[in-house]
């Protein structure tokens, strides 16, 4: 188990104190399985029922709050049947709560004490709510525009704010640039992040009776719950067996011509992605379905 870049291939030690390998790639998480599906009857009704499919070293122990298992209510809307995920009803109030117990138990496991984050908001509440349950220390550079609502609840878990002036990459380049000194446990950079993410996917499974739903429609930001999602259901429609054994195919939509993807400033709080698609954390999913755009060699 280890880590292996997905740009030149370079295998890393989970032992080492990195967020991207030294070639500037982004790193992947590789040598887990999925988990026992046989065996999940029984556990805990949190993430952490998929404990083996998040790839952590075996002795990390969970930073919890319960969450998870949030409920997916069916609507029709338009004469279209469908179901909604409450994510909003995490312990923090958003999806992000997922990639954040599993990133900070395992940042607890390396023994680091304190640590940087960049957010516009949502990602900053749920990194500071885990790291406060784990006893860390935390520090979260957020754009100087940030909502003060989302900068309260920051504060209240504990948290130390830095607001920076311009857009939101200025606040992720002054977070890597602070790691400097201490550890950048990043909702952008950080694979444990996205593997916490592919819960959600194991949880619309097992509601709709152990099938993989043929059509999923997700928001992007900087991509990180699409590309969790895709995971998920890629495990498990490769695990087998259930119901319907076709995973879902990911699709892209965007206003406007052209291949440039590239954002100048935030979208909406909370959304952005400051580079090239095939260079944010959905880029992979978007690659592996074969869409067309190859990312450059990047995820």
């Amino acid at each position: 188990m280890g880590y292996i870049c997905f740009s030149c291939e370079e295998r890393h030690p989970f032992e080492r104190r990195i967020f991207r390998c030294d070639c500037g790639g982004f790193l992947l998480v590789e040598g887990y399985e999925i988990f026992p599906q046989e065996e999940l009857e029984g556990r805990d009704l949190t993430i952490w029922r998929y404990r083996e499919a998040f790839g952590l070293p075996g002795d990390v122990e969970p930073v919890s709050l319960g969450e998870g298992f949030t409920p997916l209510i069916k609507r029709e809307i338009d004469g279209t049947e469908l179901y909604l995920k409450l994510d909003f009803m995490q312990p923090s109030g958003s999806f992000k709560d997922r990639g954040a117990s599993v990133l900070i138990s395992f940042v607890r496991w390396l023994g680091v004490t304190d640590r940087v984050e960049d957010s516009s908001g949502n990602a900053g509440a749920a990194i500071s709510a885990y790291a406060a349950a784990a006893g860390l220390n935390c520090t979260v550079f957020v754009p100087d525009y940030t909502p003060e609502g989302k900068l309260t609840q920051i504060r209240l878990y504990g948290a130390k704010v830095v607001k920076v002036p311009g857009k939101r990459q200025d606040a992720n380049e002054a977070a890597i640039r602070a790691s400097k000194d201490t550890f950048y446990a990043s909702h952008l950079w950080h694979p444990f992040f996205v593997m916490g993410l592919k819960s959600a996917a194991f949880e619309v499974w097992e509601a709709l009776g152990r099938r993989i739903p043929p059509v999923v429609v997700v928001p992007v930001g900087s991509g990180g719950f699409c590309e969790g999602l895709f995971l998920g259901f890629k495990a498990l429609a490769e695990a087998g067996p259930q119901g319907d054994k076709g995973e879902p195919g990911l699709h892209h939509r965007r206003e406007g011509g052209g291949d440039n993807f590239r954002s100048e400033g935030p979208l909406l709080h909370g959304a952005f992605c400051g580079a090239d698609l095939g260079d944010c954390v959905g880029g992979l999913a978007f690659r592996d379905v074969g869409t067309g755009h190859d990312g450059d060699g990047q995820r």
